[in-house]
């Protein structure tokens, strides 16, 4: 199973600018790594994570809504955490 993730937003928050608790002046961050000298930082990152399975023996079921059930060995892969996305 090939796994693929990806940073798709990094922010970083400063003591300097935000605060001892980084509530302050929320919207004042940088894109990228900086700071000062024994300076707390917060970092905040968002991540898409994707994978790609290789099945066999399945059973397609649509359940309309652009929602599917697939079933393989006795073991609903949706209810695992996959979904088939027709586009």
């Amino acid at each position: 199973m090939a796994i693929k993730v990806i940073v798709t937003d990094r922010k970083y928050f400063y003591q300097h600018s935000n605060g001892d608790n980084f509530a302050i002046n929320p919207t004042n961050y940088s894109n990228h790594l900086s700071g000062l000298v024994f300076e707390k930082l917060k970092a905040q990152f968002t991540v898409e994570v994707s994978w790609n399975v290789i099945i066999s023996d399945y059973l397609f079921i649509n359940q309309g809504g652009g929602d599917a059930i697939i079933v393989k060995d006795g073991a609903n892969l949706f209810l695992m955490g996959f979904r088939l996305v027709t586009r």
